[in-house]
C-alpha cells in the first residue's frame, strides 16, 4: 500500500480523483455503520427469562451496549473455534 500510494503521485488526475472518491466514500461508510449501530443497536426491551408463567410486566431494559454485543459475540465465535480445535473438528 505504500507503494501505491508513492506512485500515486505520478498517476492521472482522474485517477486520483476516483482513488480519492473511493477512500472518501469508505471513510464516510464506516461513520454511517457506527453511527447507526450507535443510535438504532442498543436499548431493545427483552423480557427477562422465568421459570414459571410468562410475565409480561417483566420487561426490562437490557443495558446492553452495542460494542458489548459485538465483542460477546466475537468471543462466542472465538470460543467455539478453539473448542473446535480441541475436539478435533467433531
Amino acid at each position: 500500500m505504500k507503494s501505491y500510494l508513492m506512485s500515486l503521485r505520478g498517476k492521472s488526475p482522474a485517477h486520483k480523483k476516483r482513488f480519492s472518491f473511493l477512500v472518501a466514500g469508505g471513510t464516510t461508510l464506516i461513520i454511517f455503520v457506527l453511527w447507526a449501530t450507535v443510535k438504532f443497536g442498543g436499548g431493545n426491551n427483552i423480557v427477562a427469562e422465568t421459570t414459571g408463567p410468562v410475565n409480561l410486566a417483566a420487561v426490562s431494559e437490557s443495558g446492553i451496549t452495542p460494542f458489548e454485543n459485538i465483542l460477546s459475540g466475537i468471543r462466542q465465535s472465538w470460543n467455539s473455534f478453539i473448542n473446535i480445535g480441541r475436539n478435533g473438528g467433531q
